[in-house]
């Protein structure tokens, strides 16, 4: 297959109206298609709702960060978000960040929530992601901050590095989880924080086959409801030899909170 290596910087703006910034869009059929970027990439946007680093449009075999790719949207709509890379209704086959992935959305009329997602996968499908680097997503005035938001389809989640979700008021999530991940394996740092309320390492609101952590997972609230993973939905394993860790200066700090589903739980590991 052919393949295309960015070292330049790659800009996309869009200032006052109704289309969306993107740094980069990719479209069409890209199976035997490899990106590749050793450079920065931005999707920068003012009083417009939406933007993005990259946009997937198409399916595309590999996508590989080494550098920097941003989404950052500002505006005064309470559907703003800013997505470093956005896979809607699409397919990336594989995957590998090695860089810096930051989303990130401000919402300026204080009516919530500016989101910001570091990757965002909206129904779409990740064959294999692989995170040896930073993938962050930061809802500074608001609400939904996430390093990952998935409600489409992840086969093997690694992260070797930081996935870092943070929301100015609710819903700081390292990982939220509203569709389906076969595997998802940390050896690194995972951590959700929220200035009020549910700042969560791992949101589960679906399906996790099996979960495995030899890092750190970690959910930090100001207030309420700092959860380390916060599971309403089906895990059907999870294996802890690392350390789980929630916080809240209030009240409702827990390293695993259950409502949903837990299969097969083994803990070797810290659970506080």
């Amino acid at each position: 297959g052919s393949a295309y290596i960015n070292y330049m910087t790659l800009l996309g703006t869009d200032n006052n109206s109704s289309l969306s910034a993107y740094g980069v869009k990719l479209s069409g059929t890209l199976e035997e298609f490899k990106f590749i970027n050793n450079g920065s990439i931005a999707g920068i946007a003012e009083n417009t709702n939406a933007c993005s680093g990259i946009y997937n449009a198409g399916t595309i075999k590999e996508l590989v960060n080494n550098g920097v790719i941003i989404g950052e949207a500002t505006d005064s709509r309470n559907t703003t978000h800013g997505d470093g890379i956005n896979n809607g209704q699409q397919t990336i086959i594989k995957l590998v960040n090695d860089g810096s992935i930051r989303g990130t959305g401000t919402e300026t009329m204080g009516t919530d929530p500016g989101m910001g997602y570091g990757i965002f996968n909206i129904d779409g499908n990740i064959g294999e992601l692989i995170n040896n680097g930073s993938i962050t997503g930061e809802a500074t005035t608001g609400s939904f901050g996430s390093g990952i938001a998935n409600s489409g389809t992840i086969g093997e989640l690694t992260n070797n590095g930081l996935i870092k979700g943070k929301a100015g008021i609710r819903y700081g999530y390292g990982v939220s989880n509203d569709g389906t991940i076969t595997e998802l394996v940390n050896k690194g740092l995972i951590t959700g924080t929220a200035e009020k309320s549910s700042g969560y390492g791992i949101s589960n609101t679906d399906i996790i086959e099996k979960l495995l952590n030899n890092g750190l997972i970690k959910g930090t609230a100001e207030e309420s409801f700092g959860i380390g993973i916060n599971n309403t939905g089906a895990i059907t394993e999870l294996t802890n030899t690392g350390l789980l860790v929630g916080t809240a200066e209030k009240s409702s700090g827990y390293g695993i909170s259950n409502t949903g589903i837990i299969e097969k739980l083994i803990n070797n590991g810290l659970v506080i």
